[in-house]
């Protein structure tokens, strides 16, 4: 497996798996209100890497470094790659871009519900914060709450 950064070449595969990804999560919850344009501007805001297999590509995370820390956006792993360490290199990987151009800590916010915050505790994130969605709204779910994790840079 290799990581990588994000080549314009890697558009298609990238939105893909990024929608196939999306679909998953679309059956815990969705965005109250968001156009189309909105989230194609919003994509192209942030910095990716890609992990491919075999020039397939099977993860992918968006991120910026503003100032001290580093956002970290969007993170998808195809489903026939899962447990096998690539969220955790990507991670890592922007862990290691993050603190060469000077910040201290990664920051992100996840949907409770769709139980990935186990995930980032296993990769040395920690709640800072938990809260009511306002944004977000599920079928399936009364309530839906954001977890706000943040995972120092030594």
């Amino acid at each position: 497996m290799e990581i990588r950064e994000y080549q314009l070449s890697d558009k298609q595969s990238a939105e893909a798996l990024v929608s196939l990804v999306t679909k998953e999560l679309r059956k815990i919850y969705r965005q109250k209100v968001v156009s189309k344009n909105e989230s194609a501007v919003a994509m192209e805001l942030f910095d990716k890497l890609v992990a491919s297999v075999e020039n397939e590509i099977v993860g992918i995370v968006e991120y910026r470094v503003i100032n001290d820390y580093c956002y970290i956006q969007g993170l998808a792993v195809s489903s026939e790659h899962r447990k096998q360490s690539i969220a955790r290199k990507l991670i890592n990987k922007v862990a290691l871009i993050a603190s060469n151009a000077g910040a201290n800590k990664l920051t992100l916010v996840t949907i409770e519900e769709t139980r990935n915050v186990g995930i980032f505790e296993k990769m040395g994130f920690e709640i800072t914060e938990r809260m009511l969605s306002e944004c977000f709204e599920s079928d399936s779910h009364a309530n839906l709450y954001e977890s706000h994790m943040e995972r120092k840079l030594t």
